[in-house]
């Protein structure tokens, strides 16, 4: 066990992403994502200061590895 796990109770932490991270990764407007979060479709951010939010990183792992497929697209694998 490294010494971030040993202080964290062994438990790996995951990197708090700020906004302009979110947007490069699933590429929607804050407007959009707003929308998302008050109908529960989009990870609530976390309050990091006054003026500051950022979201879990896993959190929005997931919510891309939940996209539904894009019709006539085929994966290349």
């Amino acid at each position: 066990m490294d010494r971030e796990t040993e202080h964290t109770g062994g438990v790996e932490p995951h990197p708090l992403l700020p906004w302009k991270d979110v947007k490069r990764l699933i590429g929607l407007s804050r407007g959009t994502v707003f929308t998302l979060r008050t109908k529960g479709l989009f990870p609530a951010p976390v309050r990091l200061g006054p003026n500051r939010v950022a979201w879990r990183s896993h959190e929005i792992a997931a919510w891309i590895a939940a996209l539904p497929p894009v019709a006539g697209v085929h994966n290349e694998g």
